[in-house]
């Protein structure tokens, strides 16, 4: 573990992916999602979209007849949820 953390500490994100591209290794960079958000396939697919200033994946499967609704907003609020639900006394495990 030590010797792999080591090898692939000894480069940057950069260098490796110049390395690995056009090779047949079954390899790929990690994103951050704002990297992810600009990388030229995934910008291209529209894959993530901001909704309420926060980056989120698109709905899919996407289809060409019948669009999909852009995503609501990813911030939840536990209680409102339960009180939504009906749920007056939540168990203590949810921290509510």
């Amino acid at each position: 573990r030590n010797e792999f953390a080591r090898a692939i500490g000894a480069r940057t994100k950069d260098e490796w992916r110049d390395c690995l591209e056009g090779s047949d290794a079954c390899a790929e960079i990690v994103l951050t999602m704002a990297e992810a958000a600009e990388h030229p396939q995934l910008a291209e697919r529209g894959t993530l979209v901001e909704v309420h200033g926060q980056l989120q994946p698109a709905p899919a499967p996407r289809f060409s007849r019948t669009p999909n609704q852009t995503p609501g907003d990813v911030s939840v609020d536990l209680g409102q949820v339960l009180e939504e639900w009906g749920v007056s006394d939540p168990p203590s495990a949810l921290g509510a």
